[in-house]
């Protein structure tokens, strides 16, 4: 049985994440404390968690050899490689209105009868009708580069894209993400997005990062559909040709 962890126990475990440590150990920690709270708890629970959680996906997507949550308030986690040490700060984008604590309260308190009820219409229309997908991430880049807490000359940004946005919209925004979030882009280290478990880089040391990859993964993936192949090898075809 799932459960919150004590005030202890929180304090506890993100003294422990604020260790520098392996990949694998940071995972084991934050396994642990999984273990105790399930995702649902862990998601009520202290914001260091969810940031924790964040960073191990980061960590999968960058192989640093060390991480761990950045004690001080000037960012979320840090990643070292070798003599560099990376800074990140998160930050969340999620669909307007959609209440997650109470999504996550009402299927603990009613496990199995209760079905997971987001309202997203279907996807072709959330497209279409999500232009403020667009806007919040522009938003929360501005909120956060106009914050001088932080150490921008090492600090990264990470936007994490909470909404299921796919498709043509999400392929135009961040193929012009770079200008659109010209102030985070200046000022932040590097820029990044987080969506469907992938880290795209939008930004690094102010220069705009190429995002020709999105054509060449689209065509691999119209390719892959008439020859009933996986993008992923369409895609490594398309680079052992040139």
């Amino acid at each position: 049985m799932v459960r919150p962890l004590t005030e202890q126990e929180a304090t506890n475990y993100i003294s422990k994440l604020e260790a520098w440590q392996s990949p694998s150990q940071f995972t084991d920690e934050l396994d642990e404390v999984m273990e105790i709270t399930g995702l649902e708890y862990l998601l009520l629970g202290k914001t260091e968690f969810r940031e924790a959680h964040i960073a191990r996906w980061c960590a999968s997507e960058m192989g640093p050899q060390q991480l761990r949550l950045y004690p001080k308030n000037q960012g979320d986690f840090e990643f070292q490689f070798g003599g560099e040490i990376r800074r990140f700060e998160v930050t969340e984008a999620m669909v307007p209105g959609r209440l997650r604590n109470k999504e996550i309260k009402d299927r603990l308190a009613q496990p199995e009868a209760y079905e997971r009820k987001i309202e997203h219409v279907d996807q072709e229309q959330m497209n279409i009708e999500d232009a403020g997908g667009r806007q919040r991430v522009i938003a929360l880049s501005q909120k956060k580069a106009a914050n001088e807490k932080y150490d921008f000359a090492i600090t990264e940004l990470v936007i994490y894209m909470n909404a299921g946005w796919t498709g043509s919209e999400s392929d135009t925004f961040l193929k012009n993400a770079y200008e659109q979030m010209p102030e985070a882009c200046s000022k932040f280290k590097r820029v990044w997005v987080y969506q469907n478990r992938s880290l795209i880089q939008i930004s690094d040391d102010g220069a705009k990062c190429s995002m020709s990859w999105i054509d060449e993964m689209r065509e691999a993936e119209a390719i892959a559909r008439e020859r009933d192949q996986t993008p992923l090898e369409e895609l490594l075809e398309l680079h052992s040709s040139e």
